[in-house]
């Protein structure tokens, strides 16, 4: 790719500046995720698995941002209200971080950049975090930023569209609409404690600024791993689902909500699924306790229809072999399994959903894509039936070619940014150039 780069400008020479950046690292891309929930991570793994598969020679990494920047705390006792379903304490967190963002972010951008400093400089960087945008921008100023969007809108709980230098990269329609005019909370720069406190009033007020057009880019969904686009066909699904002993005749739910499923509701759930008698499995993610609680449920009844599994990247193969997913409305979640091309159903206990997740609801909702229960013993009683229904709607649903179509984005990116540095290094040679013979031709008279 350099050499063809190389040449289209028609230049050559042996000790040039222009030689020494072809042989440098092709292209350096980082993408930045938090340890709060899993589908951040999740996200940008399946991102990162395309681009190396695309482009097997650039250096690409994924970036924990938690810990440098101090938040890793924080994310713990996110991680621990998912696991506990204190559903209720998440958006006081949520607030809490929005609230003093502002007053942290002098000590944020400080930690940032420790942590540059200890790092190759990036080409292109890509955000798969909110509330961190600005500072991320601010401290890697010579990059290509991209804000990948792992929700289905921007809200006030759980802010992603804060800077005009983003490129927004998201998967709704209302995403979209809401990056061409957001009420973007711009953080003003105030050193006295009272002007600062101000200038909370004036960011929930806000400054209506939209994004140019060309800096919003619409995909055809969220991204998810590549792993959900290769499907079984039926006989393998017959073996498996015969290897698990499951009941021919009876619907097979999955559950699963995420890598850090909530310990009871997730119990009663499964109890109520199979009471009814689905074939369950159960997909426990990183929640150990729940895993063990529930081997001592298989242990006391073995003759019940139930699959447990820790954490496994092999999502993909058990939501194939269910009829319908049960478990949270995450973006993530939901994501992966219409792309399985499978119905879900969203339990939210007691009508506590975050605010990422009501937009999540709605939508699905609004497409006979699945149903929402508040009771586990709600959720239980869908019928097979009504779950077939919900499948044709899923089975007429448009691809989402999402995580291929974010990948040509950042390619095109890197490769403009790649011709505009030799660009650059052949006009600064020739400048080079241009000098010595002038010296020369002095020397000479």
């Amino acid at each position: 790719m350099l050499l063809k780069c190389c040449e289209d400008f028609n230049y050559f020479s042996p000790d040039s500046s222009l030689q020494r950046l072809m042989v440098r690292k092709p292209m350096r891309v980082y993408l930045i995720y938090g340890s709060g929930g899993g589908g951040h991570k999740a996200s940008a793994n399946a991102l990162m698995d395309v681009l190396l598969q695309r482009n097997p020679d650039w250096d690409i990494r994924t970036i924990n941002i938690s810990p440098a920047v101090g938040a890793e705390g924080g994310d713990k006792l996110y991680n621990l209200c998912m696991e506990k379903n204190w559903s209720l304490i998440i958006p006081l967190l949520h607030k809490a971080a929005t609230f003093f963002s502002p007053f942290v972010q002098p000590l944020i951008k400080k930690r940032m950049r420790d942590m540059w400093s200890s790092m190759p400089e990036a080409d292109v960087i890509i955000s798969l975090v909110p509330f961190l945008n600005p500072s991320i921008i601010e401290t890697q100023p010579g990059a290509i930023h991209f804000t990948l969007i792992t929700d289905f809108t921007h809200t006030e709980g759980h802010p992603w569209i804060q800077d005009h230098r983003q490129h927004i990269l998201c998967g709704t329609e209302e995403c979209y609409e809401q990056g061409k005019c957001i009420w973007n909370l711009m953080y003003l720069r105030w050193n006295i404690l009272i002007l600062k406190l101000l200038s909370q009033i004036y960011m929930r007020v806000g400054l209506q600024l939209g994004l140019p057009v060309e800096k919003v880019t619409r995909t055809s969904g969220m991204v998810i791993s590549p792993r959900f686009y290769q499907s079984l066909d039926r006989a393998e699904l017959k073996e498996i689902s015969m290897q698990l002993d499951f009941r021919v005749n009876s619907i097979t739910s999955l559950v699963f909500f995420g890598g850090v499923p909530p310990t009871y509701a997730t119990r009663r759930l499964v109890v109520a699924l199979l009471r009814k008698g689905h074939n369950v499995i159960v997909i426990c993610g990183n929640n150990e306790g729940l895993l063990q609680d529930l081997c001592k449920l298989k242990l006391k009844y073995p003759e019940l229809c139930l699959y447990l599994k820790n954490f496994t990247r092999d999502v993909s193969t058990y939501m194939q072999l269910s009829d319908v997913v049960v478990g949270k409305p995450g973006p993530g979640a939901i994501s992966e399994a219409l792309v399985s091309r499978r119905p879900v159903i969203m339990l939210a206990e007691g009508g506590k959903v975050m605010d990422q997740e009501r937009s999540v609801m709605q939508w699905v909702e609004a497409n006979n894509l699945g149903v929402s229960a508040t009771r586990a013993q709600e959720a239980a009683e869908v019928s097979k039936e009504r779950i077939m229904d919900m499948q044709r709607a899923v089975d007429a649903l448009p691809e989402n070619r999402a995580v291929f179509e974010v990948a040509e984005i950042v390619e095109t990116a890197a490769k403009n940014r790649l011709r505009e540095k030799i660009r650059t290094e052949k006009l600064a040679h020739e400048v080079e150039i241009d000098l010595d013979l002038r010296d020369n031709n002095a020397l000479l008279t």
